[in-house]
């Protein structure tokens, strides 16, 4: 009797630990390709003058992503063909940017985005860009390696199933 019980607790805590285990990016469903985005921070990528690490709301698509700040990456499963990428300032009424991104996704490949912002503002006032650039596997890891993921409480709740969560920013190939 008592293995019995034993043996079904050992299970059912099998059960829950297996529930809770964060969703893999394997696991996307079908048609859908990893996107990760991510906002350097650090002199290694900020040299330029008038350009500065993406601090403000991403937008995919017409839709409210989240909060990106500077020192954070977010891997989105989206669905294969074509989406634009936007900003905004953060405030609480700013809305998206009439400036896009438009990016082209195909299954079976890994995309890389760097989000920065280029201003050409003096003391805050002026025109800011909101910039998602392409690029490389090898260059987002050199840049982004040591990045932590954005905070879900940065993403807006229907928006929250896009987002594969990864603990680690994506090693190369994977």
């Amino acid at each position: 009797m008592r293995c019995a019980l034993a043996l079904l607790v050992t299970a059912v805590i099998a059960i829950v630990a297996v529930a809770k285990e964060p969703e893999s990016p394997t696991e996307l469903q079908s048609g859908q390709v990893l996107v990760t985005l991510y906002s350097p921070h650090g002199p290694s990528m900020l040299e330029l003058p008038g350009r500065k690490s993406w601090g403000g709301r991403l937008w995919v698509d017409d839709q409210k992503i989240g909060l990106i700040v500077p020192g954070r990456f977010l891997t989105l499963g989206l669905p294969e063909g074509n989406h634009f990428l936007a900003g905004e300032r953060y405030s609480f009424f700013a809305k998206e940017s009439s400036i896009h991104t438009d990016i082209s996704l195909h299954r079976g490949e890994r995309y890389f985005m760097r989000l920065v912002i280029d201003s050409k503002a003096v003391a805050g006032f002026g025109p800011t860009r909101w910039i998602a650039e392409p690029v490389t596997c090898e260059e987002a890891y050199h840049e982004a390696a040591t990045l932590e993921p954005v905070k879900l409480k940065r993403i807006e709740r229907s928006e929250v199933d896009r987002v594969a969560r990864e603990t680690y920013f994506p090693e190369r190939g994977k």
